[in-house]
């Protein structure tokens, strides 16, 4: 059974620290060698033994109050001028009331020695400000932007205490979110912002978050570093746990930043999604298990023409990132942020590419006097690092990452696969990896509406877009390979034969793309097990991982899309073998004559 990735794809360039044939890069982050612990960390560990499980990965936080660490990747540093996609599996369970969460921070590639953010709610990425000097914590160097995977719910909050405050979502009445400026009191509209502090509810403290930029960003304003003490706004929140139709009297489960410039949130009705828990609840290995999370973020770089009523006179266009965001579990995709713009600069007017904000000057602040209008531009350093961070506080959490991949822009998306009772005794085809699987052919995107930058979601009239639609005949068959883990940590093609995966013990797995000279489609192509000659042991479950490249060809902006630096990210295939399926061995003859890539 194939499975779907939660995925997270960032669009950005080719490294410029690092040539092209290191694309795609893979980290299990099960080595001390795989990364860096930053600044201002209580401290991680690798592989570690909990509470009887033995896990794999790096643990950020283990279910005990106040903890507090980061990690970046060695060597990492991206161009932003095409972008990159970026998956990892994800685990939050055990300890007490599920606090507080972790994020995938983006900061500028031209940091050396980063420092976290603030602890607790502020999950090592926000600013928070005190009473006094030594109470106050400045946000990630030189943050750009972080994705909160918060269950506990106060990541995208404004925070109004007297030794902590920061700028955040404050209640909702009626259609509008506040920020903390005139709020309103009375009933919600909106409940699901309220119920992180409510422990009858902690199955709704459920929350997926953006945050952007410190301000006055180094990279905007040539300085030697941003204002790291103010800024890292909030720029969009759903609750993963509330279904929406997506209608107007639908559910409201999310808000965002107003893209008109008033420096307020607005209610979202967010539909693309079956409701889940962002928490595992879990340590797993099994993709099959209920707990399995896994996260893909997609950045992609186009740009959006905007139309007069005449649909032919363009009125604007708006270089931006689209931003999608996918979260695996064990029965699927869900899509919890769907081409959220992001803008880097507009063609008539520069200044819409800015979005304003309020930051509260005090822990009392209530009015607009209270308040300084900040802004947020979507533009990204010249080049990226990135690093993720964990934090508990009062409640706490188990918190682990591991097997991170990054990918360029329009490489193949492989996804995981599952297969159960597999004969132990003699050779069977387990599947067809690539069913599920897809590739691309081009690299445009382009989105069309009849409007302004400043005309509301709704009523935006949407017209015809240009964006590249990813198919499963576009998978290069022959480029498939298994792939191993090297003793840094990070997985590499299998050699000499990369069709070709043995497991000690257990027996060899190979894929076949190809019968008497034939290439097989990518429906057809398939693997097959050949056990020990003694049998493998029944009801073992084991993992092996591969990837994929697109066709050879060219895309429509310059870039040869069958190169290897566009393979795909590792998709994992889960094994567990069985006895109910050994009615007749298959015999490989004739399979794969040609070279292998």
């Amino acid at each position: 059974m194939k499975k779907n990735l939660l995925t997270l794809t960032i669009l950005t360039g080719i490294c410029s620290q690092l040539d092209a044939q290191t694309f795609p890069y893979s980290n299990s982050l099960q080595t001390s060698a795989s990364y860096n612990l930053i600044n201002g960390s209580t401290g991680v560990s690798v592989n570690a033994n909990v509470n009887g499980t033995q896990t794999k990965g790096v643990l950020l936080t283990p279910a005990e109050k106040d903890k507090f660490s980061g990690i970046e990747l060695n060597g990492i540093n991206f161009n932003t001028n095409r972008g990159f996609n970026i998956d990892f599996e994800y685990f939050q369970w055990g300890g007490s009331n599920q606090a507080d969460g972790i994020a995938l921070v983006l900061y500028d590639g031209t940091t050396t020695n980063p420092s976290m953010g603030a602890k607790g709610a502020g999950l090592g990425y926000t600013y928070s400000k005190g009473s006094t000097t030594s109470s106050s914590t400045s946000g990630f160097t030189n943050g750009y932007l972080a994705f909160g995977f918060d269950s506990f719910g106060n990541f995208h909050r404004v925070r109004r205490e007297g030794n902590e405050w920061r700028n955040g979502v404050y209640n909702v009445s009626g259609s509008n979110v506040y920020d903390g400026i005139n709020p309103q009191s009375g009933s919600s509209s909106f409940p699901e912002l309220t119920y992180q502090g409510d422990s009858s509810n902690r199955n709704k403290a459920s929350y997926f978050t953006i945050r952007g930029s410190s301000n006055n960003p180094k990279w905007i304003q040539n300085s030697t570093n941003s204002d790291n003490s103010r800024g890292y706004p909030l720029l969009y929140t759903v609750n993963t746990q509330v279904a929406s139709d997506g209608t107007t009297n639908g559910v409201t489960n999310g808000a965002s930043l107003s893209a008109n410039d008033n420096g307020g949130h607005g209610t979202r009705k967010i539909s693309s999604f079956n409701p889940f828990n962002i928490r595992s609840g879990v340590y797993t290995e099994d993709i099959k298990n209920a707990g399995y999370r896994k996260a893909y973020l997609q950045f992609r770089k186009g740009k959006r023409e905007y139309y007069n009523s005449d649909r032919v006179t363009i009125n604007e266009v708006i270089e931006s990132y689209f931003v999608d965001v996918l979260i695996e579990t064990n029965t699927g995709r869900n899509t919890i942020v769907k081409n959220e713009q992001f803008r880097i600069s507009a063609k008539n007017v520069a200044s819409r590419a800015i979005r304003n904000y309020y930051d509260p000057n005090s822990s009392n602040s209530t009015q607009a006097s209270g308040f300084s209008t900040l802004s947020f531009s979507g533009k990204a350093p010249n080049t990226l690092k990135m690093a993720i961070t964990g934090s508990t506080g009062l409640y706490y959490q188990n918190q682990l990452v591991r097997n991170v991949n990054i990918a360029l822009p329009y490489s193949p998306n492989a996804m995981n696969d599952a297969y159960s009772n597999i004969c132990n005794n003699f050779p069977t085809i387990i599947g067809h990896p690539l069913t599920n699987d897809t590739a691309y052919n081009n690299d445009e995107y382009i989105e069309r509406y009849e409007g302004t930058p400043t005309t509301s979601a709704t009523d935006l009239k949407e017209m015809t877009h240009t964006v590249s639609t990813p198919s499963i005949d576009y998978i290069d068959t022959s480029s498939f390979s298994f792939m191993t883990m090297n003793s840094t940590g990070e997985y590499e093609k299998v050699t000499p034969n990369q069709y070709l995966y043995t497991i000690p013990g257990v027996g060899t797995f190979q894929y076949i793309y190809q019968e008497n000279g034939i290439n097989l489609s990518p429906q057809n192509a398939y693997i097959v097990f050949t056990p020990i000659s003694s049998g493998a042991a029944l009801n073992n479950t084991f993992n092996m991982h591969y990837t994929i490249k697109n066709k050879p060809n060219m895309s429509v902006n310059g870039q040869a899309l069958g190169d290897e630096e566009y393979r795909s990210a590792i998709s994992t295939i889960t094994v567990t073998t069985g006895s109910s399926n050994c009615s007749k061995p298959y015999i490989i003859t004739n399979k794969n004559v040609t070279n292998s890539l």
